[in-house]
């Protein structure tokens, strides 16, 4: 990858203000409502762990009224261990980005700057390496913060002397980075409790308006079953949230969706193919998909469709 891409890359899933955001905003399909106070504070921080597409939604909500709901659902689709009064990714969230506001002041609030940006997606580094540089005018300090488990190290680079470290778009990041961090945005924190990380796996969805179904294709070694009157049983739970491009939330609604086979069948499977119904009128929407069950960790997927006319 050329160092222009990857720069560009970087500075957007940092967060930053680029020509693709911008372009982005510039075709929006109406102007966006002013933000009441309590959405403009939970907008603030809360856009570091949005999706394109959630960001999008929660700016063109109508309402405060509206607004209050997403917030609601936001942070319950994020919500490792539903079953608990805590929400474990929210509590996680806003300790990481009260200490960054603490440590990584640099005249403007320490979740702003790019060492609080990447530690409130990644927590503490494994190990940070602190340089002074002596012999290059225009670097005065250089820090390397290294996360082991998810395989890549971040520079940030301090040019005046003040301890203002910027990130280094030029210091080699292995392609896990885009990755951690777009799972970041689904719910998945990196360093949040164990326990609600080592059953994570990716999956794929996809809609079908010829059949008014969602298909979702799950990796079958990736399934934890139980043994049942002699056939192997897992329990999947999906729950899917429907938005017009408007950002109207028309559907929400969980489906239970049992699976079983014979052992020998379950061995031959590469995949586990889960339909979910789903009747749509012609249009674009946006589908949020949270899937759980048989071992796994709460995973998502969100992407935009289009229903066309049925013939």
């Amino acid at each position: 990858m050329d160092i222009p891409c990857l720069r560009k890359r970087l500075l957007t899933a940092l967060g930053v203000c680029t020509s693709m955001v911008l372009a982005w905003g510039a075709c929006s399909l109406s102007p966006r409502p002013a933000l009441d106070p309590d959405s403009r504070d939970f907008y603030e921080t809360a856009r570091l762990v949005m999706t394109k597409e959630e960001s999008r939604i929660f700016t063109h909500l109508p309402d405060a009224a509206s607004r209050q709901e997403f917030i609601r659902d936001f942070w319950d689709k994020r919500d490792p261990d539903p079953d608990t009064e805590v929400n474990e990714f929210k509590r996680e969230f806003d300790r990481r980005v009260e200490y960054a506001s603490e440590r990584f002041r640099e005249g403007i609030p320490g979740w702003k700057t790019d060492r609080g940006r990447i530690y409130v997606y990644f927590g503490e580094p494994d190990k940070i390496d602190r340089y002074p540089v002596l012999d290059q005018p225009d670097v005065k300090g250089i820090q390397i913060w290294y996360y082991y488990t998810l395989q890549f190290a971040i520079r940030f680079v301090d040019r005046t002397g003040t301890g203002t470290y910027t990130f280094d778009p030029y210091y080699g990041i292995a392609g896990d980075f885009f990755q951690a961090v777009e799972r970041v945005k689904l719910g998945m924190l990196p360093g949040l409790d164990q326990r609600f990380q080592n059953r994570y796996i990716d999956f794929e969805a996809e809609y079908d308006p010829s059949a008014d179904m969602v298909r979702i294709v799950i990796p079958a070694n990736a399934v934890i079953f139980t043994a049942k009157a002699g056939l192997l049983h897992a329990d999947f739970g999906v729950e899917v949230f429907v938005y017009t491009r408007k950002g109207e939330k028309i559907q929400r609604f969980r489906k239970e969706i049992p699976f079983e086979k014979a052992e020998d069948e379950v061995t031959l499977l590469k995949e586990i193919v889960l339909e979910v119904p789903l009747e749509l009128q012609t249009g674009r929407y946006t589908l949020d998909i949270t899937l759980d069950g048989s071992g796994l960790s709460r995973i998502r997927k969100m992407f935009e469709i289009t229903n066309p006319a049925h013939s």
